[in-house]
């Protein structure tokens, strides 16, 4: 186990080099900057989840848009959300390798 906690460190920190990430860290770090700025991106992205969430409809989905749409045009808003997503989907490859390189028994559930 040791040799596995060792080869996590590794990941981790490379999982922090990585483009997506460095860039996420400061498009953030330049929002927190303006208090304003970043309550509105939080505002707008608790919409998003809860939207994602409840499963609403596109129409939904565009009136969130065209509500912040102006918001959503600052070049470092637009910069930091592109960034969030790559950041995740890092983040879903990697749940995804590690989820399908075990093979556990599930059967008992049924």
């Amino acid at each position: 186990m040791a040799e596995l906690k060792k080869e996590l460190d590794v990941l981790k920190e490379q999982m922090k080099k990585q483009e997506c990430y460095v860039n996420y860290r400061n498009s953030l770090v330049l929002i927190q900057q303006n208090k304003e700025l970043y309550e509105k991106l939080n505002q707008y992205r608790r919409k998003n989840v809860e939207l994602h969430y409840h499963r609403q409809t596109l129409k939904d989905e565009a009136n969130l848009e065209k509500q912040y749409h102006d918001f959503l045009d600052e070049d470092i808003i637009h910069e930091f959300l592109y960034w969030e997503q790559e950041t995740l989907k890092m983040l879903r490859m990697i749940y995804k390798e590690i989820g399908e390189t075990l093979t556990l028994d599930y059967s008992f559930l049924s």
